[in-house]
């Protein structure tokens, strides 16, 4: 969202709903630190350190899809 309009709002909105979705997403697996993982990244981004941002973002994306599936698969609703 943010990346296309360029605007800080945006990308404010748009790292709030992200650390509000991984802060829940912590609430509901034990022993997870994916809110935590969000904020190292997102302070990555912000500081300008973005060697290696892509890689690290999609390899967390996948670690966190993965988890929503086990939660999905082990009927943990």
């Amino acid at each position: 969202m943010a990346n296309g309009t360029g605007d800080a709002g945006d990308a404010s909105a748009c790292g709030h709903a992200a650390l509000t979705a991984m802060g829940m997403l912590d609430q509901n697996l034990v022993g997870a630190g994916f809110c935590a993982e969000e904020q190292r990244l997102q302070s990555r981004s912000a500081t300008g350190d973005a060697a290696g941002l892509w890689e690290a973002g999609v390899t967390a994306g996948r670690e966190r899809f993965r988890a929503v599936l086990g939660r999905i698969g082990s009927g943990g609703g």
